[in-house]
């Protein structure tokens, strides 16, 4: 399509750059550590998101006539909204829970 094409996808890598590296300076400008590793993690999540993109703007195309129909694609939006709020409240659960514990595996039952 139109937006995703050569010149876009250098575009696109560019802007996700700079969003990056003005939020890590403006983190260094108020106090807080500068993340060379966060800008990278940014772009390559950057990068996964335009071929995700790209790989559901090919299946669009060859997906039949109801699949494309609001009433679907409405429905299908909601289901996406229930499962990231579902996430939401299970972090919540999780954090009120364990707080700022990561999860420890005791290696001794493995044995």
């Amino acid at each position: 399509g139109k937006y995703a094409s050569g010149k876009n996808f250098i575009l696109t890598i560019l802007l996700i750059f700079l969003a990056s590296f003005s939020i890590e300076f403006t983190q260094l400008a108020i106090g807080r550590i500068f993340d060379v590793d966060d800008i990278i993690l940014n772009v390559l999540g950057g990068i996964l998101g335009y071929i995700i993109y790209l790989f559901f703007e090919r299946i669009y195309n060859i997906l039949p006539k109801i699949f494309k129909t609001d009433i679907f694609l409405n429905i299908l939006s909601i289901i996406f909204f229930g499962l990231v709020v579902s996430g939401i409240v299970f972090m919540i659960i999780w954090w009120r829970k364990y707080g700022n514990r990561s999860i420890q595996w005791n290696w001794r039952r493995f044995k």
